[in-house]
């Protein structure tokens, strides 16, 4: 939240940044605070998953894959619904280089990865990158198969496969010559 305040001091006239959801590692209190001194930051509430992601990813240009929480564990390896949700409906992401949304972001070509500090990076890649660079990603992202960001076949397949295991009696693992069950097995 803070590198995206700052984003939007140093950019008032060319960011916009939009919210949408349940706020939950946030403190609330700053955060509401940060909209009021940030009259280029908005909040529009929660949203109804799936119904309006497309209306909300129309209103974008750009998905934050950026998760900056615990930048030395969970956060490198995340691999948030954003980047899925917005590569389907055609919105660029944007993430940190070296995590491992970033390492999809590359692999397909589907947005824009910023090395330390982010604020510079960020701050000049708002103020150089071209509508022609822009649209060129977007394109790229509209050529994928679908398959790229939803489930396909295979995923169905395997998810029916464990719904059939979860229905079916447990079986007992085999045991090891000399094993016995504990009494609590």
């Amino acid at each position: 939240m803070d590198l995206m305040r700052r984003l939007a001091q140093r950019l008032p006239d060319r960011l916009q940044i939009r919210f949408r959801g349940v706020l939950t590692t946030v403190d609330e209190k700053s955060f509401f605070k940060t909209l009021e001194a940030c009259p280029n930051i908005l909040y529009g509430g929660r949203y109804d998953h799936p119904g309006e992601l497309a209306d909300m990813y129309a209103g974008v240009d750009f998905a934050w894959a950026l998760d900056l929480e615990n930048t030395e564990h969970n956060s490198r390896w995340l691999l948030p619904n954003r980047f899925y949700e917005a590569g389907y409906f055609g919105v660029p992401c944007l993430s940190v280089r070296g995590f491992e949304v970033d390492r999809l972001v590359t692999r397909h070509d589907v947005g824009w990865g910023f090395d330390q500090p982010l604020e510079e990076t960020m701050v000049r890649f708002f103020q150089d990158l071209s509508p022609e660079d822009y649209e060129r990603k977007r394109q790229r992202l509209l050529s994928l198969p679908d398959e790229t960001f939803v489930a396909g076949e295979e995923i169905r397949a395997l998810c029916r496969f464990f719904a059939r295991r979860a229905g079916a009696p447990r079986e007992q693992p085999p045991l090891e010559g000399g094993m016995r069950p504990s009494p609590a097995s």
